[in-house]
């Protein structure tokens, strides 16, 4: 029967030479321990979540691991109840409550939530079992049932003294549930328990062993002990028998826990042995040892079926579920070589394998069935004196077959053996060292054979001679160093070299290079042809095809993104691609236009050569250091390792905030930005078997490589986000479903929407509140205007008035009539004249609401003078200005100046004996913009003629003085009119000063 076998860390089985006629797989081990993490190398127990998360018990905390990275938990975690550090036994619930079994108590911690949880002490040596998520336990005091809540019920007591060595034993050991029924173990007997847990039956070992472990399976029980044998107990007969251990010379073991596990297509029982791992084949009863360093406590098979073993002083030993895919077969030898060799070749020929191995280690001849039939080389080596003194090559590296015989190539020549009998003969060429290598067959009697750098030689098989040397040349005629050589389905033959590709034209009878193409002046390794006629190249530049019938060469752009160069090439029955680099040995399937590789890191055994060799009976046979690898091709093109990326830690400001792996929606605060999210996608067919990346879906469809299962993102922006990231697994180069994650940071309140809506509604109203406030303000300025307007033609009615009271007006008569009277007729018509012109601007200027200086002036004159005749020229009158040019620009209010001039001839001078005299003073601030006005009279002065004031003239005064205030005020509050009393230093009156300071319009 074949058997398909698979990888890591070789465990080599007994002896030099090895018949693979037995039915046990030849298992590959990879070692995790501390250096990869693991808290403690003296591991327990291993049990697998619904998520695809292992949690390891050590003697030193708990350990969840996700292929890549270790989460340690000790005892006090805040997450994980624990109830001590050293950790004996694990179990996880279909409700994902993680059980954790200590030597004094139990404690458990629900995965889903790290919340419920709770712990059970002051127990002593506890052992744990369970039954349809029912935890029971045992113990010193009898067996005990837990609930999910922590509630303890008693099922039974202690039982009847048990004897074993001389020892009274009144507990159970452990406890089992086989469907309905119950067993326990005591020392040395297996017992069946009633509905109350009282011993119904009891079945005692032959000898006496302590029971360590059981497993059952239908009406049997797989005992393991304690230096003893693994037993089987018939539960009907209550026989025991000895499952018989192949490569054991005594079969006694020290065993501890069992599983079952199928693997490539049989179910066995895997025991963990003292320092041993035993697979027993559950059809056969046989067993069979694999040698192992350290005590081996538990063993366990996950979801994906990685074999877990977990070792005392080792760490975890892991068998992969890719070695399902495998079979291995070890190449030894028999001329004490270091394994250090690669495999060059395989062909199968009338029902043989020839292997071709590398580095004087010979070749091999092997049955259908991998039994060893001869090692060629220790008794046919050459002669190095018949060769110039070279050293012995004893080698083969291609085989074809010739009329029941195999013809093999050699670096000096061709061996031509005889299978039945092993004999071989050796036919030399003339040269030396032309390191013949792999062969074509043009015909029965006809052979191309590749010199490495010599050229093709064509031989003939019935002459058993060389008949020609086609030489390749480059393009300075000199030989070129020839990588490989191929035959198409169309009879073509083509050879590859250091500088491109060349073929055999058939006219010129001789090889040409093939120009103009991508892959001139490239390094050409192996060339293989399609069902589809096309040929596949391997090059140092990556992978080319080559379609004959058009002449054209093209890149596989999806394999060199991947893999960037192959050094040989082979295509399966399924037309799938097979590469081999320094990186591993990848399939290619060009139908689904997917990539699968067997990656180094599977550490199948050290080795630095991975070579694709062949196919056979829809198997490839690869070649690496010591070992063929035969790949079943459809095991492993459907092999997956589906996964599914999981949050397991979110920090917020260096604060871890996961409660759950469930949620995928996120909202923080306006001062929670800087965030960092790691996640895995558990797989563990190898180490660093996921790569991860992710895209910000809000923005782009980028996807961005991630070194490992974290995103940083720091000082994020306000406002929402949408993540996805994805895992690739390394392997089958599928990627996983994405994970989206969905994050809200907050904005600060015074950026919120709530905040916006009512800062816009008060914004709102305090527009409108000023807005009602302009309105009103403008109301209440055209009301003030229109009160002002009013104010001022009434101030100007007054005014004018006052300027053309009854007085003046009266007096002015008076004196024309006196003139007349007098027949002064000159003084009449000039006073006349003076008068009428007085009272037309007067009546002119006061409809206007500013005037020049100039024209203010121009009045004032009109009124001096007409004052001057009345009086009889008992005054004089004199005015000043200051830059006279610029007064025509200069406006100021109509005859704003007229009544104090008018108090000051009235009030100063009128009574006075001496000459009176007034000034005015016109002076322009041209920075500030103000007009200072001042009319100084040398009159009696104020207190002196309030004595004089009549009724009349105190009327008149006040009226044009008050209306010329108001005026002032009312264009501009700022205007001031002071009144100063002129004193000598006696503070006898020299007079009055009145001083008008106002602001100008230009």
């Amino acid at each position: 029967m074949n058997f398909k076998f698979g990888c890591l860390f070789v465990i080599l089985l007994v002896g030099n030479e090895i018949s693979f006629g037995q039915p046990f797989p030849h298992l590959f081990f990879r070692t995790i321990n501390e250096k990869n993490g693991l808290s403690s190398n003296n591991v327990s127990d291993i049990v697998e979540d619904k998520d695809g998360f292992m949690w390891i018990a050590t003697d030193n905390g708990l350990n969840k691991f996700d292929g890549d990275k270790f989460t340690i938990f000790h005892k006090g975690d805040k997450d994980i109840e624990i109830f001590d550090d050293a950790i004996n036994k694990l179990y996880i619930d279909s409700n994902q409550n993680l059980w954790i079994n200590n030597y004094d108590g139990i404690s458990r911690t629900n995965l889903l939530n790290k919340k419920d949880k709770f712990s059970i002490g002051n127990l002593t040596d506890v052992r744990m079992a369970w039954k349809d998520d029912k935890i029971f336990y045992t113990e010193h005091n009898g067996i005990f049932e837990v609930d999910n809540s922590g509630n303890i019920q008693k099922k039974s007591g202690t039982v009847r003294p048990h004897y074993f060595l001389g020892i009274a034993h009144n507990r159970l050991l452990k406890l089992y549930h086989h469907g309905q029924e119950k067993y326990a173990t005591l020392p040395n007997s297996i017992v069946r328990l009633n509905e109350n847990y009282e011993i119904d039956k009891e079945y005692t070992l032959p000898t006496k062993s302590l029971i360590q472990d059981l497993y059952f399976e239908n009406n049997l029980c797989y005992v393991t002990c304690w230096e003893d044998h693994i037993y089987l107990l018939n539960l009907e007969s209550g026989q025991f028998s000895i499952i018989p251990i192949n490569n054991h010379s005594t079969n006694k073991v020290v065993a501890f826990g069992m599983t079952p596990w199928t693997f490539q297509d049989k179910t066995y029982i895997v025991v963990a042995g003292s320092s041993f791992l035993i697979l027993i084949d559950n059809k056969s009863g046989e067993a069979h040892r694999y040698e192992q360093t350290g005590l081996i406590r538990n063993v366990f098979v996950d979801s994906k079926n990685n074999l877990w073993i977990a070792v005392q002083n080792e760490g975890i030993k892991l068998v992969s579920s890719i070695q399902e895919t495998f079979r291995a077969i070890p190449i030894h030898n028999a001329l004490n070589k270091i394994p250090d060799s690669y495999n060059y070749s395989v062909k199968h020929i009338n029902n043989q394998y020839w292997i071709s191995t590398r580095y004087n280690t010979g070749f091999y001849q092997f049955s259908e069935n991998w039994d060893k039939i001869h090692h060629y080389g220790k008794n046919e080596w050459i002669k190095p004196e018949k060769y110039g003194g070279k050293s012995e090559h004893i080698d083969a590296f291609d085989f074809v077959a010739n009329q029941g015989k195999v013809i093999a190539s050699n670096d000096f020549g061709l061996y031509e053996i005889d299978p039945a009998n092993a004999k071989i003969k050796f036919i030399k060429l003339d040269s030396f060292d032309i390191k013949l290598r792999n062969i074509i067959q043009i015909n029965e009697n006809s052979l191309l054979i590749r010199s490495i750098s010599k050229g093709i030689y064509l031989y003939n098989i019935k002459d058993k001679k060389f008949d020609k040397l086609y030489k390749v040349l480059d393009d300075n005629n000199l030989p070129l160093y020839l990588n490989w050589m191929c035959k198409d389905n169309k009879g073509r033959i083509y050879v590859s070299s250091q500088i491109g590709l060349y073929h055999y034209d058939i006219k010129l009878d001789s090889f040409i290079k093939i120009t103009h193409t991508p892959i001139d002046h490239t390094v050409i390794y192996q060339i293989a042809e399609d069902k589809n006629e096309i040929l596949w190249i391997s090059t140092h530049k990556g992978i080319f095809v080559f379609d004959a019938q058009r002449k054209s060469i093209s890149s596989v752009e999806m394999i060199n993104h991947k893999i960037a160069r192959a050094d040989n090439i082979q295509i399966d029955e399924n037309n799938n691609v097979w590469m081999a680099n320094d990186l591993g040995i990848h399939l290619y399937n060009q139908k689904n236009h997917t990539l699968h590789s067997i990656d180094k890191n599977l550490e199948l055994f050290v080795t630095s050569n991975y070579t694709v060799l062949g196919c056979f009976d829809h198997k490839m046979y690869a070649g690496a250091d010591n070992h063929i690898l035969i790949i079943d091709i459809d095991k492993f093109e459907a092999y997956r390792v589906s996964s599914q990326i999981h949050l397991t830690s979110l920090l917020v400001n260096n604060i871890e905030r996961l409660t759950s792996n469930v949620s995928n929606n996120f909202k923080f605060n306006d001062d929670e930005r800087n965030l960092r999210i790691q996640f895995s996608a558990p797989t563990y067919s190898i180490a660093k078997n996921v790569a991860y990346s992710f895209r910000n879906f809000n923005e782009d469809s980028i996807w961005v490589d991630l070194k490992y299962g974290e995103l940083y993102l720091p000082n994020l922006n306000y406002g929402k986000y949408h993540f996805q990231i994805r895992a690739n697994n390394i392997l089958t180069n599928e990627f996983s479903s994405y994970k989206d994650i969905y994050l809200t940071i907050n904005y600060p309140w015074y950026q919120t929407r709530l905040f916006r809506i009512i800062a816009s509604l008060l914004i709102l109203t305090f527009f409108y509140l000023l807005y009602k406030y302009r309105v009103g303000k403008i109301n209440d300025k055209m009301s003030l205007e229109k009160k002002y307007h009013e104010t001022i033609s009434d101030l100007e009615m007054k005014n004018l008035r006052s300027q053309m009271n009854p007085h003046f007006i009266f007096n002015s008569l008076n004196s024309i009539n006196r003139y007349v009277i007098e027949n002064k007729t000159h003084l009449a018509s000039d006073y006349i004249s003076k008068f009428s012109r007085l009272i037309r601007l007067i009546l002119e200027y006061s409809k206007l609401d500013f005037i020049t200086i100039n024209e203010e002036i121009e009045v004032l004159k009109l009124y001096l003078h007409m004052e001057m005749l009345r009086f009889e020229n008992e005054f004089n009158w004199k005015i000043n200005i200051g830059d006279e040019h610029d007064f025509g620009n200069v406006l100021i209010p109509p005859l704003i100046v007229q009544p104090f001039v008018e108090n000051a001839i009235w009030h100063g001078l009128r009574h006075q004996k001496k000459l009176g005299l007034v000034t005015i003073n016109f002076e322009v601030d041209k920075i500030n913009s103000v007009l200072t006005i001042s009319i100084d009279d040398n009159g009696i002065g104020r207190i002196k003629a309030s004595e004089y004031k009549s009724k009349s003239s105190t009327t008149n005064k006040s009226m044009g003085i008050d209306i010329t205030l108001a005026r002032l005020n009312l264009l501009n509050p700022n205007n001031r009119v002071e009144i100063i009393d002129l004193v000598d230093e006696n503070k006898n009156a020299l007079g009055t000063k009145v001083v008008i300071s106002m602001n100008t319009v230009r």
